[in-house]
């Protein structure tokens, strides 16, 4: 299964290293994009069309994905 975990407000997809580890441990393929600015300030539009751009480029268009976001990253 390939993963996408979605960092929240004033983080990077860093943050998101423990749970990206175990996930890979169990045969997952993980991603954890970083969505830039880190504060959310153009708005929750602007940080999805960045993270739909990411997950495309890593995954293509078509692949089936599971998104886990936290707290901001998950609107």
């Amino acid at each position: 299964m390939k993963i996408v975990l979605v960092h929240g407000i004033f983080n990077t997809g860093r943050v998101l290293r423990w749970m990206k580890c175990q996930l890979e441990a169990q045969g997952h393929e993980c991603f954890t994009p970083t969505l830039a600015p880190l504060d959310g300030r153009h708005g929750i539009e602007h940080a999805s069309a960045s993270l739909k751009q990411q997950i495309e480029a890593r995954f293509g268009e078509k692949e089936p994905i599971s998104l886990v976001g936290f707290s901001m990253g998950g609107l």
